[in-house]
């Protein structure tokens, strides 16, 4: 005689702790897949986080060589100059070379909003040269350590960032406040 209504029969299906090994099972794989996936990071941000570095390097640079480094920024462009022999002289390649943001860029200095600065390098009998830049650069990275506090906001598509160096050579990128 049967003792329950289905008999001697084994019930069909999973039981609890199979289905909660399969669930974990899942989600590890799952935090494993996200942690793999590379973040996406906007132009602006990264544009932001490459010029923070150049800036650093910038005061690197000045430091080590014991000759001042300069900075210029034009409109939506800018470049770095080295200070020798009496002569501002462009640094035309390696990690300091001349960039052109891709977002518009506000530069503030003591909270204030500096206007682009428009250079013209040539030599004296009109020829265009740009290997030498006589006017001192807008900005200077001393050989002592000693840098400018400045702020530079660039806005782009996705959201803006801000770039801000500390006096001393530092230079760090953030995401701007809204």
């Amino acid at each position: 005689m049967p003792i329950s209504a289905i008999g001697n029969k084994r019930a069909r299906g999973f039981t609890l702790v199979e289905l909660l090994v399969v669930l974990v099972i899942i989600g590890v794989a799952g935090a494993a897949v996200l942690l793999t996936v590379p973040v996406g990071r906007s132009e602006t941000e990264l544009e932001s986080r490459r010029f923070a570095a150049q800036l650093r390097r910038a005061s690197e640079e000045a430091i080590l060589s014991g000759r001042p480094v300069g900075l210029d920024i034009d409109g939506e462009t800018y470049r770095f100059a080295t200070y020798a022999e009496q002569v501002w002289a462009p640094i035309t390649d390696g990690p300091l070379a001349p960039g052109t943001f891709a977002a518009p860029v506000t530069v503030y200095a003591d909270g204030a909003v500096l206007k682009p600065v428009e250079r013209k390098s040539g030599s004296s009998d009109g020829e265009e040269n740009d290997n030498l830049t006589l006017e001192a650069p807008q900005f200077l990275f001393e050989e002592t350590g000693e840098a400018p506090i400045l702020e530079f906001q660039l806005a782009g598509r996705d959201a803006g960032w801000v770039v801000r160096t500390d006096g001393v050579g530092g230079a760090e990128a953030s995401r701007a406040r809204r």
